[in-house]
């Protein structure tokens, strides 16, 4: 990301999605894809198959009116945000079966997710494919849309003012001098046009692989990340697991030859902060920042 956290090309198509959304019901939407779905009244009904959806209902709607969400986010506390506040009693995404099962009025879903999007569409369910997941702008784009296919502009616009907060404040952090950073995870660097990258440049640090004409998630070694001379490394996975056995890979000789990672600066991000497809990608900048700082003293 290089023109800021929001081109104006972004602003203004929030601009005519939050007109068009105020209107009243019955409200229709048309998502990337060209499917159209017409809500006669407010959602109360709404089934998720997307953790990252999950993640933004739980902080929009009261629980109440959820009738499914993913499995993940019950039974994956290392990537989902929310698994402590999913009711015991939501249905349990697997499938398109528990989804029709639940008798929504609202499915929200994702062109990734094809297979059950197309069932649930054929039954003729009002169904919502989000397409959008590559940038921080995107994310909060998402938020944004699901604010007004939920009915809760409002809400949704304050906790975006919330996160837009929290991005200012990062913004005015001034280090002591430039920090190049990399950030690492299962087996890849990730450069320019990926969210990690833009994580890094929101708390204020060079993302050399960026700045090495790096783009998206490349195939990194030990050599690689050397020849990127960075200050510090960060690293985040999608379990407990996963970021013990990275942790344990920098201990090897090999990863010990770069000096940021033999001086100990090697710091693991929670992995549902770094991961997560959700407006709570916010928290991975304050994770960054904390980090950075604290290995600074």
């Amino acid at each position: 990301m290089t023109k800021g956290i929001f081109s104006t090309a972004v602003v203004g198509l929030a601009a005519v999605a939050l007109f068009q959304a105020q209107a009243p019901y019955p409200r229709t939407f048309t998502d990337s894809l060209g499917h159209t779905l017409t809500l006669a009244a407010k959602p109360a009904r709404i089934a998720s198959t997307v953790l990252g959806v999950d993640e933004n209902l739980m902080d929009l709607v009261d629980p109440s009116r959820i009738v499914a969400m993913t499995e993940i986010a019950k039974t994956m506390p290392d990537v989902s945000n929310i698994a402590s506040r999913v009711p015991a009693e939501k249905a349990i995404v697997r499938g398109p079966q528990p989804v029709i099962d639940a008798k929504p009025d609202l499915v929200l879903t994702a062109t990734y997710t094809k297979e059950i999007a197309d069932a649930l569409i054929a039954r003729k369910l009002p169904v919502y494919q989000f397409s959008e997941w590559g940038s921080v702008d995107a994310l909060q784009k998402n938020f944004e849309i699901l604010g007004q296919l939920v009915g809760e502009e409002q809400k949704a616009a304050a906790v975006l003012n919330a996160d837009r907060a929290a991005l200012a404040t990062a913004a005015r952090k001034k280090w002591p001098k430039p920090v190049r950073a990399v950030y690492y995870s299962e087996g890849f660097v990730f450069a320019a046009n990926t969210v990690p990258s833009q994580v890094l440049k929101l708390a204020g640090l060079t993302d050399a692989a960026s700045e090495a004409g790096m783009t998206g998630a490349v195939k990194a070694t030990a050599t690689t990340i050397n020849n990127l001379k960075p200050d510090v490394v960060l690293f985040g996975e999608d379990s407990d697991a996963a970021a013990k056995e990275t942790a344990a890979m920098f201990r090897k000789p090999e990863y010990q030859a770069i000096a940021a990672v033999k001086a100990g600066r090697v710091y693991a991000i929670p992995g549902k902060h770094i991961t997560t497809t959700s407006h709570l990608i916010v928290n991975a900048v304050t994770d960054v920042q904390n980090l950075v700082a604290a290995g600074m003293r």
